[in-house]
């Protein structure tokens, strides 16, 4: 996991407040920095308001959920984390897109999870050349 500090989670904030933003926390401090990042959870909430593209991995969508961002919508989450998804339709699939907001389980389906974020900001021809382009030790 990587340790984020503030400084880092705002200036990723303020680079994806343009056409998106990945929501990526584990269950390990300090990592929920998120959590206490008000302007992090601003720049969330406006990207939101704007139609961007939302995607959450691990815990990740429980932000999008306490913000009332997913609703009732489908999502997915690490295991464990699933009753935090408050009103969500949960998922027992690894990726989920429902309109514009992607979640995933965690770091063991990050690529699928990349891959479908590909296909979004692209389009499923170029996700499925990249799919074909990567090693996959099956």
């Amino acid at each position: 996991a990587l340790n984020m500090d503030e400084e880092t989670v705002l200036n990723a904030c303020r680079y994806w407040e343009r056409e998106g933003l990945v929501v990526r926390l584990s269950d390990n401090p300090p990592e929920f920095v998120f959590h206490s990042c008000q302007e992090a959870l601003n720049a969330l909430r406006y990207g939101w308001e704007k139609d961007r593209y939302v995607a959450a991995i691990c815990a990740g969508p429980t932000v999008l959920a306490e913000l009332g961002i997913i609703g009732d919508r489908r999502a997915t989450c690490y295991p464990g984390f699933e009753g935090e998804l408050l009103g969500a339709t949960v998922s027992d699939k690894s990726v989920v897109t429902d309109g514009n907001i992607t979640t995933a389980k965690g770091m063991g389906v990050a690529l699928d999870f990349a891959l479908r974020l590909c296909e979004i900001v692209t389009d499923a021809k170029t996700a499925d050349k990249i799919s074909k382009s990567i090693y996959k030790n099956s």
